[in-house]
């Protein structure tokens, strides 16, 4: 199983954040990724930099035959595409698209391969830090409920109940994309 973290929360070429979105399932699978199952999309509260907007957050469980560095480089593209620039770590975000999983391989980096010719990218399999952020957990038990984390050994429930309420990214609410696609 593929699965892949969806967020935003500033406007992109394709609009607000929840537009982004959508509009990113449908990149993915004009890219030769196929969207399996998606979540809802959720509104949440930033991670990390929280002088910021909410964000609106969503998970895929996706199909390709890509290997994970060349997956990584289209969602980097699309990322680009969608008008995401380089910026502050944890910072707004036109577009933001996370392997978590890719098949339960374990990748700790590799410097060597690039996705831009000025940026390196470090990729790391699991994501190392999916399984302590509501903003990843919440839409990923949506998509994959009996997935296990490689690593940990341990399901997504398991670790949404250690999660406190206090911490950044926790789910405000769901979006409503009835009225999304009506405007």
């Amino acid at each position: 199983m593929i699965i892949i973290s969806l967020g935003a929360n500033v406007t992109s070429r394709w609009g607000n954040a929840a537009s982004t979105i959508l509009e990113a399932f449908r990149q993915l699978d004009l890219a030769g990724i196929t969207v399996i199952r998606r979540s809802a999309l959720y509104v949440t509260k930033p991670f990390g930099v929280t002088d910021q907007p909410d964000f609106v957050n969503a998970a895929a469980v996706v199909c390709t035959t890509m290997p994970p560095a060349a997956l990584l480089s289209v969602l980097k593209s699309l990322e680009a595409k969608a008008g995401r620039t380089p910026a502050r770590r944890w910072g707004p975000r036109a577009l933001d698209l996370d392997i978590i999983d890719y098949k339960g391989r374990i990748i700790k980096g590799s410097k060597h391969e690039t996705f831009s010719p000025k940026n390196k990218f470090d990729l790391v399999l699991p994501h190392p830090q999916a399984h302590r952020r509501a903003f990843v957990l919440r839409p990923l038990n949506d998509v994959a409920p009996h997935w296990h984390h490689p690593v940990l050994g341990q399901p997504t429930a398991y670790f949404l109940t250690r999660l406190t309420l206090t911490e950044g990214g926790r789910i405000l609410n769901i979006v409503n994309e009835a009225a999304i696609n009506k405007g």
